[in-house]
This record gives structure tokens, C-alpha cells and sequence, in this order.
């Protein structure tokens, strides 16, 4: 989705390079309700993990600019983001 940084609803201010830790991919966690299955996701695959391997990685979705404006809203001003907290219930009660 490259909506969010093509639309020119937020403007260029500049640039940086990036260190070598963020320019790799991040790993995130799939839950497939169909089959019950949790998996770790990287570079479009899918790796089989257990529940407690994805602990600490987010979901993968896609975020609107809305979204993401929320977010980093929600966190410099200290307060829980909705959307992260509903994921973080909907993994309790997954499996």
C-alpha cells in the first residue's frame, strides 16, 4: 500500500539515510483463522511459529495515513493507540 506516502497528503521534508537495522524487514505475525495457525511473516513468506514466538511482533495489516497519524499521535502523547490495543486483545484470544 503506497497510498500513504504517495497521496501528497504529507509533504517531503527532507531526508535521511537509514541505519542498517531499518532497512531490513521487519518481521510480523499472522494468525489464519481458517486453519488456527499462527506464522511469521518476512519478505512474503510465511514461516509455521507457535503462538509465543509472535509475542512480540505486530500483526501484519495495512495502515491508512489516518491511521498512522493516530498512532504516532496516540504515542507521543502517551496514551494507548485503539488500533494496536484491539490487536493485542484479538491475540489474547486467538488459539
Amino acid at each position: 500500500m503506497t497510498d500513504t506516502i504517495t497521496s501528497g497528503r504529507w509533504p517531503v521534508v527532507g531526508n535521511v539515510d537509514l541505519s542498517d537495522n531499518l532497512k531490513q524487514d521487519p518481521l510480523f505475525y499472522i494468525f489464519n483463522n481458517h486453519n488456527k495457525k499462527f506464522y511469521l511473516y518476512k519478505n512474503g513468506q510465511q514461516i509455521p511459529a507457535t503462538k509465543e514466538e509472535c509475542l512480540h511482533f505486530e500483526p501484519a495489516s495495512v495502515w491508512s495515513d489516518i491511521h498512522v497519524e493516530e498512532r504516532l499521535e496516540d504515542y507521543f502523547a502517551g496514551r494507548p493507540n485503539k488500533w494496536v490495543e484491539l490487536y493485542k486483545k484479538n491475540f489474547e484470544s486467538e488459539n
